[in-house]
């Protein structure tokens, strides 16, 4: 079975299985791969015989396994274990549908307000430190509600990691052009001074979390 297809069916395997109950002795081939699914809380082994081959050897675990398919098991957690992510499982469930309405919310914004930005911001000067703030601040937090919005996406493990590795950098990026807008407002509000510029900007850079 392809890779992608034994994970598609765990996924679906994992969505109707209870406690793990009792041990299994199978035989397995010289054929393993590797498996974590975060969302369930699970990591393990998957076991997949090769079709014409005698290459196999007899093991005993004490780990329980699930069952997925034909000659197929992924070994799973004591159920204690399990039964100790319950709590952690819900939080997460409680949190994703917290950003949900949240990401509603500010599209919904992003919507109405999207004419004013292109009359009011798109005809500033290019470069213009607020211009940039503004759109930097506004396009990377886009692109970050969308990359979360695919989390739950069944994908293969090259595109997760990618999918990861953009879902921090436009964090990161959004939470700096944000906090940079605020100091500029900032900076504003002190009269503009070239004094108090250079100012803001050594503590800025001190205070060394915004990342």
């Amino acid at each position: 079975m392809p890779q992608s297809g034994l994970t598609s069916a765990i996924h679906a395997r994992l969505k109707g299985v209870g406690p793990p109950v009792g041990l299994r002795s199978d035989y397995r081939s010289n054929k393993e791969s590797s498996v974590a699914f975060p969302s369930y809380g699970l990591t393990g082994r998957s076991y997949t015989q090769v079709s014409g081959t005698t290459a196999f050897r007899k093991v005993t675990s004490s780990v329980p396994r699930l069952r997925i398919c034909e000659n197929i098991y992924l070994e799973m957690p004591q159920h204690r274990q399990i039964t100790a992510m319950v709590p952690m499982y819900q939080a997460w469930q409680v949190l994703q549908f917290t950003q949900l309405a949240a990401f509603t919310a500010l599209f919904y914004h992003y919507a109405l307000t999207f004419d004013d930005e292109v009359f009011q911001i798109w005809p500033q000067p290019t470069w213009k430190m607020g211009k940039v703030l503004f759109l930097a601040t506004r396009y990377t937090a886009i692109v970050y509600m969308i990359h979360l919005l695919l989390c739950e996406a069944n994908i293969s493990v090259p595109a997760c990691e990618a999918l990861g590795m953009t879902m921090n950098v436009a964090g990161m990026f959004s939470r700096l052009f944000a906090e940079g807008t605020l100091w500029l407002c900032l900076y504003a509000l002190l009269g503009g001074k070239p004094g108090y510029f250079y100012i803001l900007v050594i503590t800025f850079l001190a205070r060394g979390d915004h990342h």
